[in-house]
């Protein structure tokens, strides 16, 4: 494992671990209460779980667990293509930027959903208000470090 590795690691866990602290399981029924395209948690008998899902699959929230990704609709079953991006995360134009995907060494890594009413913010790499964004996924005009569409479909 080189060190790039190493840090996405750490950066997911870093990410995973306030969502299991977070949600608390007592008193609530079993079964999903938050889940992204690579991961769900969900409650089991009072006690958050968190389920990853394994390569090649992603979370279909019409079965409610980890599955082949061409049963998965969009966002988190649809493939994009990295080879000529750099290492980083993009916006889903697609998906009106409502989710984005990962990118390292020319490998797409899965998407990753925004919370409701929230999109991708490029510069930022968060989530954010449409009116913190640069066009073409806010509200705010282009800047020179957000792509236009135009550039986005060419990818």
């Amino acid at each position: 494992m080189v060190p790039r590795d190493i840090s996405m690691i750490c950066m997911s866990l870093v990410t995973l671990v306030p969502v299991v602290l977070s949600l608390n399981c007592t008193g609530k029924q079993d079964g999903v209460y938050d889940q992204g395209c690579r991961s769900y948690t969900k409650c089991d008998n009072g006690t958050a779980v968190v389920m990853f899902c394994i390569t090649r699959t992603a979370y279909n929230r019409d079965t409610f667990t980890c599955d082949d990704a061409f049963n998965v609709p969009p966002p988190c079953g649809t493939y994009r293509e990295c080879s000529a991006l750099d290492d980083g995360t993009y916006p889903d134009i697609d998906m009106m930027c409502t989710s984005y995907y990962t990118c390292n060494r020319g490998q797409f890594f899965g998407h990753s959903l925004c919370p409701a009413g929230l999109v991708f913010n490029q510069g930022l790499q968060v989530c954010d208000w449409r009116f913190n964004v640069s066009k073409p996924c806010g509200t705010l005009p282009a800047t020179d470090l957000a792509m236009t569409i135009d550039e986005y479909v060419t990818v």
